[in-house]
């Protein structure tokens, strides 16, 4: 049985077991809880089918409560997997790999946990056996085509955790690389004036422009020069 905790925002896994007779059903928890009080409403209604079926009924009725609770722990996974899709291009921190890899170990964990009862329920509903009618095999048809629908999404919500991780990689990758282009472009930019400045600040006392008023002026707009040159050949580039 598999149930998601609200405040800490896990799945509680809880072991269930049915030990099914001519006319009772046993059931066997591992944990302390109650998840059966909507069966027992249908049981106290006079007109309800379950007063007027028998035990291998009330056993299908077990187990549909189980498997419905399946179908809220992956519509929470998939509530949880929109979320992300919609944080993933817009997070800039570098922390949202930790959550993608924290829910897919839960959809691997479901995963693990669920589909093996596709056998059970296979075996179940073909069983021949004097416990369960057989106008209670189409029910547990029903049950198995369920699980086989929860397996499609487990799958598919699987895919979607690897290809937004995929994603997510290749924006920080991105990211990564316009970051260190804009420090190249910096760098190329400043690398000739320092060769500028290297040259002038050498201690020569015979150099062009050192004695003359406006040498300094020179430098300066010289090295603006190559400055605005830089950035027009590296607009005309479209490397910015």
């Amino acid at each position: 049985m598999l149930d998601v905790d609200p405040e800490t925002e896990r799945i509680r896994v809880d072991q269930l077991s049915l030990v099914l007779g001519p006319s009772y059903v046993v059931s066997i928890q591992e944990e302390a809880g109650d998840p059966f009080e909507p069966v027992r409403n249908r049981i106290r209604n006079p007109a309800g089918r379950l007063r007027r079926s028998g035990a291998d009924y009330l056993a299908h009725a077990l187990l549909e409560l189980v498997v419905d609770q399946y179908f809220k722990v992956m519509d929470w996974i998939g509530e949880r997997i929109e979320t992300l899709d919609e944080r993933v291009t817009e997070d800039e921190r570098g922390d949202l790999m930790q959550q993608l890899y924290t829910l897919k170990r839960a959809v691997i964990f479901l995963r693990k946990s669920i589909f093996p009862l596709r056998d059970v329920f296979s075996t179940l509903r073909n069983l021949d056996s004097d416990l369960i009618r057989e106008t209670t095999q189409p029910y547990l048809r029903d049950l198995h085509n369920h699980l086989v629908q929860i397996s499609d999404r487990i799958e598919t919500g699987r895919d979607l955790l690897s290809g937004l991780q995929d994603v997510y990689l290749s924006t920080l990758s991105n990211r990564t690389n316009t970051v260190m282009k804009i420090i190249a472009v910096f760098s190329s930019i400043f690398l000739p004036l320092n060769f500028v400045t290297g040259v002038f600040g050498m201690n020569f006392e015979f150099m062009p422009l050192i004695h003359r008023p406006w040498g300094f002026a020179i430098s300066v707009i010289s090295m603006l020069v190559i400055v605005f040159s830089m950035l027009g050949y590296f607009r005309y580039k479209r490397w910015l």
